[in-house]
């Protein structure tokens, strides 16, 4: 028979990918959902500006995310 196949996120993995995503999240969009935030603000966009930041602080835990495009 076949090799038996792991799946993407196993139990170790989960602590380090939990990690690396944090890290992902808080060099990458969270500076990039300020910018966009930023630039509303300076236009007197003030409704849209909370909109996007009200988005980046209630954005789930991006873990299960990866398990279930990983794991289809």
């Amino acid at each position: 028979m076949g090799e038996e196949v792991a799946p993407a996120c196993t139990y170790g993995d989960d602590a380090v990918a939990e990690e690396m995503l944090k890290n992902l999240y808080h060099l990458l969009l969270w500076p990039l959902c300020n910018t966009i935030a930023r630039c509303h603000a300076e236009q007197g966009h003030i409704r849209v500006a909370a909109a996007v930041l009200s988005l980046a602080t209630s954005l789930p835990p991006p873990l299960p995310w990866l398990c279930s495009f990983a794991n289809p």
